[in-house]
């Protein structure tokens, strides 16, 4: 399952193991050959855990409401490392969950993957908050039927309407209101009162020095340089060096800025070795990613991690 991915069985037993955009993607079309199940995005009977959704998780276990948990986990989606983005329009009838990849490279059959597994994961999510059972009550996807689609009516009990113009399900609105079993008010609040600090961080520059966190911060970016990010926003080099400096910044400093955020991230948030946080930010040299954060934070890696 972890061939051509440079990983080992040692990384397998890491608790907080954390995974590349490509890793990932590998791994997914390994088990598709090793299994040779076309309806593996279907057939992962996996137990759905809050810590999949990091913070946004526990808001939307959290929340009174089928509704507001739906709000606010779509809101900080982005923040649970999901390869889909989603996007709720809200109705009296129903309410409509548009799906879109996160990345271009969320492709063929590894978006056919993504939702499978986004639908899935929802379903299930979903019915287990409010103790009931919580199926779509319409399902429309951009791809051609797959031979197993039969199978899509065995999960989701809907309609399934394949070759539309958009990804997309519909939720009954009289679920909406539909009670939390495990709500808890305070924990709600302090949960997404977490999650809107760090979309803030996100958020807090203009839309363009946004636009290359996001480029820079994505699954497939490998911290692009500036060449690769200028080629991203369809620009040229020149042309991003010269917005930026009328905002007061450089792409080195963004570039940077993104660099720390990663490494503290895993730092505090992994158990990853200092060696293996600097291979994942682009340091060929351990040494000099040590130098580079106690030069940002005026500590060294390894005593950040004990701080």
């Amino acid at each position: 399952i972890l061939n051509r991915t440079g990983l080992g069985e040692a990384w397998m037993q890491m608790k907080d193991a954390v995974l590349t955009f490509e890793q990932y993607r590998t791994i997914i079309m390994n088990a598709y050959e090793l299994t040779e199940d076309e309806a593996l995005g279907l057939n992962l009977h996996r137990k759905i855990t809050i810590a999949e959704f990091g913070m946004a998780g526990y808001a939307f276990m959290s929340s009174s409401t089928l509704g507001s948990a739906i709000r606010d986990c779509v809101k900080f989606w982005e923040l649970a490392g999901q390869l889909l983005k989603l996007e709720v329009e809200e109705g009296d009838e129903y309410w409509t969950v548009n799906m879109y990849p996160s990345d271009p490279l969320i492709n063929d059959k590894f978006l056919i993957y993504a939702i499978e597994e986004c639908l899935l994961t929802n379903t299930v999510f979903t019915s287990s908050v409010v103790n009931q059972p919580v199926h779509p009550t319409r399902i429309e996807l951009v791809y051609p039927a797959p031979s197993y689609s039969e199978l899509y009516k065995e999960r989701f009990g809907c309609e399934i309407h394949f070759e539309s113009s958009t990804n997309r399900y519909f939720l009954d609105g009289k679920l909406i209101e539909s009670s939390i079993v495990s709500s808890q008010p305070q924990t709600a609040e302090f949960c997404l009162e977490k999650c809107n600090e760090i979309l803030s961080q996100m958020t807090g520059n203009s839309a363009f020095v946004n636009k290359i966190r996001e480029i820079l911060l994505s699954p497939a970016s490998r911290l692009f340089g500036v060449d690769e990010v200028a080629q991203q926003l369809e620009i040229s080099s020149r042309t991003l060096h010269r917005k930026l400096s009328e905002e007061g910044t450089t792409f080195r400093s963004i570039h940077d800025e993104v660099k720390l955020e990663l490494a503290k991230n895993y730092l505090k948030g992994t158990r990853l070795t200092v060696e293996q946080i600097a291979e994942f930010i682009g340091y060929t040299e351990p040494a000099s990613f040590s130098r580079a954060f106690k030069k940002w934070t005026g500590s060294s890696p390894k005593n950040y991690r004990s701080e």
